[in-house]
């Protein structure tokens, strides 16, 4: 499969997942479950004009083998959330995958989204599922048996496609971690869109079951929580602004209830974005006047669905109220008199300034942390600057999570900072010949290393991603934002 293959595969599948995932909160005829629709039929033609065989394919099988995501019997890399909403999906339907031809229209996507939406929990037998699926118009979409079982659909593994692994580890317990915080974020949202009071209580909850994988590897979970696509990004943000901000307190030496507090509330920031006309929230372009005040909206409105919920706090109204609010009066909204300010607003501001510089957004490309740095340092007018000053020194230059290149030519991801702002502490993961670097539990000292001390003062930062560096592009952009605020 050619470059442009994988890509426009890779592509089908995010938005194919998207759109299971909006089916499942919302509801056939809603305009994000429409949209998602006919995203993915325009990916899937895209697949078709430069995918394998020259672009004469006319069926797409997407299933699961071993343990995989495998589309036309090659092994899936990455998307762990998309695989793992495709893989949950095709459990409940009895199923090992879905063939999909060059035939289906964007009416048939819509009718399978919505599916999930009326589901319960498994259908009972795979003929059910088929027959459900046929009775909403779905003929274009076929259900495979499980991968092993007679009439699988799918390339025979290893006779076709590239072989996929035995006995695939399951998923760490970091990567459910990331995924269980993902869906609670969701799950808020989805509320909000409906017009319920989101269930903060539910919240809290997930925050206590993941406490002790945070605990023990939030760089991982920063790692994993990276996105790269847009129909993704409003709650792939609420995760990564969440995380910081748990990154800050841990660093503040916070109380766990306090930090616990501190994470529930900024997942929740933009919980008001529900509200938000999708055609607003994934515009590529600028906006009106009207547009740009029915987005600011989503502060007071997030906030006035949260004051409903009895498990809201101060700290979490001030922060989905704050998080606009800048230093010189030209953020939004006017925080009300009953709302006791803290440090934790001006925080957030900083935090969620940061995440938007340096995440693919759909008004912007992708900055460099050091880009976005600058930013918020040139706009003296937005930042408190106590509380840039907090979240650099907890950050640092170079965030946890992310991928770097040494001075060395060794690679390896940032697993914390360190009193100096340039130096962080790294783990090898590739030796300069781009090797992966084996090494045994609990005896890390030859590829841990704490740039700051003496002992590594040779060596340098050369380059840094939020994506690892094998075909990876950072997306650095020396285009100024000003003001650094985004909606």
């Amino acid at each position: 499969m050619s470059g442009a293959g994988r890509d426009a595969i890779g592509d089908f599948v995010q938005k194919f997942a998207g759109g299971i995932t909006h089916g499942t909160l919302y509801f056939k005829d809603h305009p994000r479950v429409r949209e998602m629709a006919e995203q993915t039929l325009a990916a899937l033609r895209d697949h078709f004009a430069t995918g394998a065989a020259g672009g004469s394919a006319t069926t797409l099988f997407l299933g699961v083998a071993r343990g995989r995501l495998v589309a036309d019997g090659r092994p899936l890399i990455g998307a762990l959330l998309a695989a793992r909403r495709l893989v949950e999906f095709l459990k409940r339907l009895r199923s090992g995958g879905f063939l999909i031809k060059a035939s289906v229209d964007a009416d048939q996507f819509r009718s399978l989204f919505a599916f999930g939406h009326e589901l319960g929990g498994e259908v009972p037998t795979l003929d059910d599922a088929r027959r459900m699926l046929a009775e909403r118009g779905i003929v274009a979409i076929e259900l495979s048996p499980p991968f092993g079982q007679p009439g699988w659909l799918g390339v025979p593994m290893g006779g076709g496609g590239e072989e996929v692994a035995e006995d695939p580890e399951e998923p760490s317990a970091t990567v459910t971690c990331v995924q269980q915080l993902h869906d609670g974020v969701e799950i808020a949202h989805a509320a909000v869109a409906q017009g319920r009071v989101p269930d903060i209580a539910g919240l809290q909850a997930v925050v206590e079951r993941v406490r002790g994988h945070l605990v023990t590897d939030l760089p991982r979970a920063l790692e994993l929580s990276h996105y790269a696509d847009y129909d993704h990004f409003v709650v792939g943000h609420s995760v990564r602004v969440g995380l910081f901000a748990l990154l800050v307190a841990r660093s503040l030496g916070l109380e766990q209830a306090r930090a616990d507090e501190v994470l529930c509330a900024s997942l929740l920031h933009d919980v008001g974005k529900a509200r938000v006309p999708a055609s607003l929230l994934y515009r590529r372009g600028p906006l009106s006047e009207d547009e740009r005040r029915q987005m600011e909206l989503h502060a007071e409105d997030g906030a006035e669905l949260l004051a409903a919920s009895p498990g809201a706090t101060a700290l979490t109204l001030e922060v989905v109220l704050s998080h606009h609010v800048r230093q010189d009066g030209r953020g939004y909204p006017t925080l009300p008199a009953s709302i006791p300010p803290t440090l934790w607003g001006p925080l957030l501001y900083v935090v969620d300034v940061f995440e938007a510089l340096t995440a693919a957004r759909p008004h912007q490309a992708r900055r460099t942390p050091k880009r976005a740095y600058e930013i918020l340092a040139a706009d003296r007018g937005g930042s408190r600057p106590d509380a840039l000053a907090l979240f650099a020194r907890a950050i640092g230059l170079h965030p946890a999570g992310g991928h770097v290149r040494l001075s060395t030519g060794e690679l390896g991801r940032v697993v914390g900072a360190t009193a100096r702002f340039d130096r962080p502490r790294v783990e090898k993961t590739h030796d300069a010949a781009g090797r992966p670097l084996a090494h045994e539990r609990g005896a890390k000292a030859d590829v841990e290393l704490d740039l700051s001390a003496p002992k590594w003062e040779e060596v340098a930062v050369a380059d840094y991603s939020t994506e690892p560096f094998e075909g990876a592009d950072p997306g650095e952009s020396e285009t100024p934002v000003e003001p650094a605020t985004t909606p």
